[in-house]
């Protein structure tokens, strides 16, 4: 029994503790109680140096890939029109802004000072695609019944909201229900741009008529009234920016489609189409 447990081997050592009884006809025998030892061998010094596993190198971030600016190529020579939206921004101009992007058109937002607070982001984004930013006043009064520090405050007040966002004020204006009075005239500071295509989107709620409205009468130099704070309106656009653009038009801003038709823009005067 000790030779299984290894009294051939060197590195072995038994202690006997104490030795088997027998009892009659083997009743009663205790087993005897051994000690054994393993001594492990010597390693050598290299053995017994710990392995330690190196962390995998951290990838490099790779190096933001720099988009080109895209430079925007409008012929003078080519239909254009300008689609112009009001009273915003609303809840889904960014989807707008989204439609606009992806099929490189501009437009042109008329936008009230007291609703800029709550979509700085869109307002930024707007600038970046190279959208027009423009006034619609602070909060929609008529201004033709106003006199000039009246008209001066809801110029100056949404001028100072838009400043906050991206760090310039408003390049045109679009009086409130269109009413245009002389001291307006006098005072106001910027273009004045109206509309000839009323597509009437904030009445019918209907984005099919909306999108009938423009593409039945639409020409070059047309300049297009809608409203995206309309669910209705933002869903005709969103049709009407390919239609147009398959349609040959070139969508721009109302000021690039002044300067591709030659046309200087002058304080205090309104505009209907070009």
């Amino acid at each position: 029994a000790l030779m299984k447990l290894g009294m051939d081997r060197d590195d072995v050592s038994v202690e006997v503790l104490e030795r088997a009884k027998s009892g009659f006809l083997g009743i009663g025998s205790s087993p005897a109680k051994v000690k054994v030892t393993y001594e492990a061998p010597d390693e050598p010094e290299e053995a017994r140096v710990p392995i330690v596993e190196e962390a995998p190198a951290a990838e490099e971030p790779a190096e933001p890939v720099e988009e080109e600016p895209y430079v925007r190529v409008i012929d003078p020579a080519a239909p254009m029109v300008a689609l112009t939206f009001d009273d915003g921004p609303g809840k889904r101009t960014g989807e707008l802004l989204d439609a606009l992007e992806e099929h490189r058109a501009h437009a042109t937002f008329f936008m009230l000072g007291k609703s800029m607070g709550a979509y700085p982001n869109e307002i930024k984004r707007m600038k970046k695609i190279g959208c027009e930013t423009a006034s619609h006043s602070y909060d929609h009064p008529n201004l033709s019944k106003m006199d000039e520090t009246g008209i001066r405050d809801q110029v100056d007040r949404t001028d100072q909201k838009l400043s906050e966002i991206i760090g310039e004020g408003a390049s045109l204006i679009r009086p409130p229900y269109g009413a245009i009075s002389d001291t307006m005239k006098a005072s106001v500071g910027m273009p004045m741009i109206l509309w000839n295509i009323d597509t009437l989107d904030w009445k019918t709620r209907n984005a099919e008529a909306t999108v009938n409205t423009v593409m039945e009468s639409v020409k070059d130099g047309d300049i297009i009234l809608m409203h995206d704070i309309h669910t209705e309106s933002v869903d005709a656009a969103v049709e009407l920016i390919p239609k147009l653009i398959d349609a040959g038009f070139q969508l721009v801003t109302v000021s690039e489609m002044a300067a591709a038709k030659g046309i200087v823009l002058e304080n205090g005067k309104s505009y209907t189409d070009f």
